[in-house]
């Protein structure tokens, strides 16, 4: 599996490039807002030694940043244009979402290292 750096150095110029419409569909291109939170995490990430797979646009409007860690833990943090962050742990068949809030980063790091999140 290649991180993001190594697929796609450039995603934050080509996601900041993306024109509405951009899937056929009518979806919104990622907004300023999302895009720098979207960059946020991934540099934390990246600093904390933690293996970012990819960075896309989302349907909805916005960006969705996936997170890999040990065991098959999976993170992936939703950044909807203009609307509160949420992120969805997923550890096997167990699935969990919460708001992205002050705390995440660190529940984030501590699941993907082989932490447990409360109600997975």
């Amino acid at each position: 599996m290649m991180s993001i750096l190594e697929q796609d150095p450039n995603w934050f110029e080509r996601l900041s490039n993306l024109k509405p419409d951009w899937d056929g569909d009518g979806a919104d291109p990622p907004d300023d807002l999302a895009l720098t939170e979207a960059k946020e995490i991934v540099d934390w990430a990246l600093e904390n030694s933690l293996f970012v797979e990819s960075v896309d646009p989302d349907v909805l409007g916005g960006v969705g940043v996936y997170l890999h860690g040990l065991n098959k833990r999976t993170v992936w943090v939703c950044i909807l244009n203009n609307r509160d962050p949420s992120v969805i742990y997923r550890h096997y068949e167990r699935v969990v979402g919460r708001a992205y809030n002050e705390d995440s980063l660190k529940e984030i790091k501590s699941f993907l290292m082989g932490g447990e999140v409360d109600s997975l």
